[in-house]
């Protein structure tokens, strides 16, 4: 039986990119480990070395890695500006839809008079759905103004980091409706996760990064010894500056309202990351856990849609009570229960 055209081209485009499907299924599960122990873990734990190393694991190498390979792939993306700038107004008010999901068994303890807690943080938060939303559509009109023009795109990321720079040092007192929606675009509140003027930097870089390649800058230099060389380099350059990586990247509002210097380093880190992977990937490849992992990156919005339903639920009954055992049961059966639900919901869809 022939496959429909789309979906022969989307089966084209997977297996073009399995590696970029292995590193998105790594960052979810690291996602995933990350939520619990914000959530689940006592503060002894979160506070401990263990919880930091988790804060790390879940930060530099999981939403920057998740953001950079959106970007390359909406500027390989053949839908045209209007289904991009579409599919970017549905992932952000997806985002504010699984905000009342994920909260929903805090916003009915909040709503029952429980709780006395106000409900719209929870619900307006600026996460990384609404956050992926905002960069699309941004890149939607990048891509039809500067889509072959390098020098542009460098300037716009410059510009993006030079704004970012600025809006982190404001201090600004805002009430009312104008703080809920400035916190997606800058950090004003404590709700604001992942505001565009930090975050959209990363994306724009997938998106260059696919302009590089596609212009052949750096594609002489991809022999194997010259990778093992420079991830040599990197290695050294990480354990040099860890200590000040973790102490960011432990820090959550540090980490969510990070600057250029820690983009720097976060990029210099996913290159040794990718290298580190990209073997790994190339000798598991046939292996039935590096098929699940790439499974996982080629599903990886529905997994991060029911991880966060089944998280954000159970943690209002357990928050910060799980021990170390505790939270790693947890982290099994949700990670099992989450694939579960992607399974049937990937099966529906089909």
């Amino acid at each position: 039986m022939n496959l429909p055209e789309s979906a022969d081209k989307t089966s084209t485009l997977r297996e073009r990119y399995p590696l970029a499907d292995f590193l998105r299924g790594i960052a979810i599960i690291l996602m995933i480990q990350v939520h619990i122990m914000e959530l689940f873990a006592t503060e002894d734990i979160f506070s401990s070395w263990i919880g930091r190393i988790s804060l790390f694991l879940g930060g530099s190498p999981a939403a920057p890695m998740f953001m950079i390979i959106m970007g390359y792939f909406a500027a390989t993306s053949r839908k045209n500006f209007s289904q991009q700038f579409v599919r970017g107004i549905k992932l952000f008010f997806g985002g504010l839809i699984l905000n009342i999901g994920l909260n929903f068994s805090l916003l009915w303890k909040i709503y029952k008079g429980e709780l006395a807690l106000d409900p719209l943080p929870y619900i307006f938060g600026a996460d990384i759905l609404p956050l992926a939303g905002l960069s699309l559509i941004a890149l939607a009109i990048i891509k039809k103004c500067f889509s072959e023009k390098f020098a542009p795109q460098l300037i716009l990321l410059v510009t993006v980091l030079i704004i970012t720079e600025i809006v982190n040092h404001f201090d600004i007192q805002l009430n009312g409706t104008s703080k809920y929606v400035l916190s997606f675009f800058i950090g004003v509140s404590e709700w604001s996760y992942f505001p565009f003027f930090t975050w959209f930097a990363y994306p724009l870089l997938g998106f260059i990064i696919n302009s590089a390649s596609e212009k052949s800058l750096f594609k002489e230099s991809l022999s194997k010894k010259n990778l093992i060389i420079v991830l040599s380099v990197i290695l050294v350059f990480v354990l040099l500056s860890f200590e000040w990586s973790i102490s960011i990247s432990s820090d959550l509002q540090r980490y969510y309202h990070h600057g250029t210097l820690f983009f720097i380093w976060c990029l210099v880190l996913l290159i040794g990351w990718t290298i580190i992977f990209y073997f790994i990937h190339h000798y598991i490849r046939t292996n039935n856990i590096s098929r699940y992992v790439q499974w996982l990156g080629r599903n990886v919005t529905a997994v991060y849609v029911f991880q966060w339903l089944l998280i954000g639920n159970i943690a209002t009954q357990i928050y910060r009570t799980q021990e170390l055992i505790q939270s790693s049961v947890w982290f099994f059966a949700i990670l099992c229960l989450t694939s579960i639900l992607t399974h049937f919901w990937v099966k529906y869809r089909s």
